[in-house]
């Protein structure tokens, strides 16, 4: 049996058996499809990669047409084709059969993970991201680092750097004023100016839920007391900032039905010191420029990875430069009559920041 699934415009595909595989794949099951698509991007899980005829250059490992990486997570190589991207794995994850070895796994992770759940978000973060990124611009497809979400098949983007406020903004618009989750961190757009569903997992950490208690109630509503004793423990003792839970964000929100949706209006979340709070209007080419450069360091480890490949006389693998460029052509096509720069001090209360985006968006027509 063959696994694909679809991003946005991206089809990729997931080879492997075992427990470990079957965990990545839960990952995408809300894109899964049935029938078959060729794909742009396929990932294979080995037990084995082996270095044949690679060469040494620092911390990879080089041939013409591929690299292999070891990052202390994981074993894997890259190889690009003119239509498609391989990416092979080394899965040496075995399920874990001891239950109070799994209790003490997540209750020393201040994710509440067990080993094996980790190297799921690991391979997400470190391996998927930055591949799938490089696979979208063949087919004129880039991530944005926004929460977007839609409503009456009108799109909004909250493009910003992480720690500004648009998760605690997208929770509050799904949960209270009738809008549909598209995505959190990492938003897919088009060249043509859809954006797409990402049901990647959010990140909620202790002050996404501060002022939130809706939020806080649906993230802990099927959770057990020794879960919420290390939450309560990891927020007393290291702060808001060391107390995280990945939750899929079907559990927290309703999912847009629409297939693809037209991206609108575009805020640009900005923090300052002091307690101002203005909006004005952002030149979307401007925008674009400056999502790009969010965007690359998003997908790293990609540009450390490519200046060593270059250094070791290997570029296969197109160059940080080119890939920003390619990054904000794509996003800079998209015709956006609504950009907005919202500039939000950090003494700003978070309830007054929600009331004035709120009310921003309905003077909107939203």
């Amino acid at each position: 049996m063959r696994y694909f699934y679809k991003l946005g415009n991206l089809v990729f595909e997931i080879v492997g058996s075992g427990f470990f595989v079957d965990k990545i794949r839960d990952e995408f099951v809300s894109i899964k499809i049935s029938e078959f698509q060729e794909p742009q991007l396929v990932y294979v899980f080995k037990d084995k990669i082996e270095k044949n005829n690679y060469r040494n250059t620092g911390r990879l490992y080089c041939k013409d047409d591929s690299i292999l990486i070891e990052n202390g997570f994981f074993v894997y190589s890259v190889s690009i084709g003119k239509s498609s991207t391989q990416v092979e794995i080394e899965s040496g994850i075995k399920k874990d059969n001891s239950p109070l070895r799994k209790v003490f796994q997540r209750f020393a992770n201040f994710n509440y993970l067990t080993l094996c759940e980790t190297q799921v978000k690991n391979f997400v973060y470190n391996i998927f991201d930055w591949t799938s990124q490089i696979a979208g611009l063949g087919i004129n497809q880039t991530y944005i680092h926004a929460s977007t979400i839609e409503k009456n098949d009108n799109g909004i983007a909250f493009f910003a750097w992480g720690g500004v406020g648009k998760t605690a903004l997208l929770s509050h618009l799904c949960m209270n004023s009738g809008f549909k989750f598209l995505s959190d961190d990492l938003g897919v757009l088009d060249s043509e100016g859809f954006i797409y569903l990402n049901p990647k997992k959010i990140q909620i950490y202790g002050y996404n839920v501060l002022n939130d208690r809706g939020l806080f109630r649906k993230v802990f509503a099927n959770r057990g007391k020794v879960d919420f004793l290390n939450w309560f423990l990891f927020n007393k003792l290291r702060g808001p900032k060391r107390a995280r839970r990945r939750v899929s964000p079907g559990i927290l929100f309703e999912f847009s039905k629409k297939e693809k949706v037209t991206l609108e209006t575009v805020f640009f979340l900005e923090k300052v010191s002091g307690s101002e709070m203005k909006i004005s209007k952002l030149a979307y080419e401007v925008a674009a420029r400056r999502m790009s450069s969010i965007v690359m360091s998003e997908i790293e480890p990609f540009s450390s990875l490519e200046r060593e490949a270059e250094a070791g006389g290997f570029n296969f693998v197109a160059s940080s430069v080119k890939v920003k460029k390619s990054i904000e052509s794509v996003i800079s096509r998209t015709v956006i009559s609504n950009c907005f720069l919202v500039v939000i001090g950090e003494s700003v209360p978070h309830h007054r920041f929600i009331e004035f985006m709120q009310g921003t968006i309905e003077d909107l027509g939203y």
